[in-house]
């Protein structure tokens, strides 16, 4: 099982695209970093296992495990 963090807008009045910062027509803001794609294959999600390695070796613990929960905009 993969973990793929999948951002969305819930702070303005635009709806992307699930798993998008940016509408489709528009350039990916996040293409120059090279992060590896998820499997839902949107160019802003995030494979979550980058992540939680950087956070356990930054002793982010409880963090990286908050990261295997799914979460809502509440």
């Amino acid at each position: 099982m993969g973990l793929d963090l999948l951002p969305e807008s819930i702070t303005n009045d635009k709806k992307f695209p699930r798993g998008m910062t940016h509408g489709e027509s528009e350039p990916c803001p996040f293409a120059s970093a090279h992060n590896p794609i998820g499997v839902f294959g949107t160019c802003c999600s995030f494979r979550g296992a980058t992540p939680s390695l950087y956070l356990h070796a930054l002793a982010h613990h409880e963090l990286a495990f908050f990261l295997y929960v799914d979460k809502t905009p509440e």
